[in-house]
């Protein structure tokens, strides 16, 4: 029935670009130097621009990897409200089908506010869960996962959302899928043992640096930490690394690969293109070599645009064709 089954977040991202404000930088004891934005208290600011964007890391994966034909549908809570039907809207113009999403009036939709500042790629969000937290383990439809390939899970918090998560994934496992995870901090940092809990059953797990060290502690290198995810269970790890490209493993292999070079627009969803691009290799069979490179190809192409959801490719072609006429370097190494 379905090549890709997400549970997850789906939110409307209101993209700010402010000029008028300050930066502070401050030194920790360890002499890490970090960056703060700070607004003056009782002052009003002025906003170069507003874009109101459909987001959400597990509705961005389902729309996605639905440009490559995969049949997808997104299971989880929107309000009742005009964000709500934005969102909506936009997964049925992507082709995701929507029989499973459950309008509420529990809660609003979701919503992240991203600061964009200074003309910086870089940025600071501000997340609203909102109904996403409202899914409940009863809310998730069993028969679904008879006949579907992969079941992806993004970030949740709330007891019954991760719950939720935990039936996704059993009823996956029960029907031979495989399970893909595409966790934040939020629920790295917010419901550690219960994002352990279920990372352990998860197969392939694509997550930043940051994500990476909140989630098995400091290490002496990146490889040592991937190892540690190896061990709790998960057979495929990818971690990016920013500017600095990626690492993926398959606990045999190790490919390091550098980013494609294009001219940085907005890196909101860039993650989420990066798994996209792992998930839509290993449904086309791609060993992890290729698997690198889509993932990597996703996100350059996301990143060159404004909004989560543009300027990727509209099917495996146009999508190999970006990497055939775009430089990268990796080096594989077996573990």
């Amino acid at each position: 029935m379905y090549d890709v089954i997400a549970i997850g977040s789906a939110c409307l991202d209101i993209v700010e670009e402010i000029s008028d404000i300050m930066e502070i930088r401050i030194r920790d004891r360890r002499g890490e130097e970090k960056l703060y934005t700070a607004i003056e208290s009782s002052t009003k600011l002025n906003v170069k621009n507003v874009r109101y964007l459909p987001g959400g890391s597990a509705a961005n994966i389902c729309c996605d990897t639905a440009l490559f034909m995969f049949r997808n549908t997104y299971v989880g809570k929107l309000g009742e409200d005009n964000s709500g039907d934005i969102i909506f809207q936009d997964l049925l113009t992507r082709n995701v089908v929507t029989d499973h999403v459950i309008r509420t009036e529990e809660a609003g939709t979701a919503v992240s506010i991203i600061l964009m500042v200074g003309g910086r790629k870089d940025r600071s969000i501000l997340s609203y869960k909102g109904a996403n937290d409202m899914l409940t383990p009863e809310d998730i439809p069993e028969d679904i996962f008879q006949e579907g390939r992969v079941f992806v899970w993004t970030s949740l918090t709330t007891e019954n959302a991760t719950n939720a998560i935990l039936k996704g994934i059993d009823l996956a496992k029960q029907n031979g899928m495989v399970v893909f995870g595409a966790p934040s901090m939020s629920i790295i940092m917010g419901t550690p043992d219960k994002a352990k809990q279920i990372i352990s059953q998860t197969d392939i797990l694509s997550f930043n640096e940051e994500e990476l060290t909140a989630l098995v502690g400091e290490a002496k290198t990146v490889y040592q930490q991937i190892e540690m995810v190896h061990e709790m269970g998960v057979k495929v790890v990818s971690v990016t690394l920013g500017s600095k490209g990626s690492i993926l493993s398959n606990g045999y292999k190790v490919v390091e690969t550098s980013t494609y070079e294009v001219d940085v627009v907005d890196t909101t969803g860039a993650g989420d293109a990066f798994a996209s691009g792992i998930l839509v290799s290993h449904l086309a069979g791609e060993p992890i070599e290729e698997m690198a490179k889509f993932a990597s190809a996703m996100a350059s192409m996301k990143i060159s645009t404004w909004g989560s959801r543009f300027a990727l490719p509209g099917g495996i072609d146009q999508l190999k064709e970006f990497i055939e006429t775009h430089d990268i370097q990796q080096t594989v190494r077996n573990l």
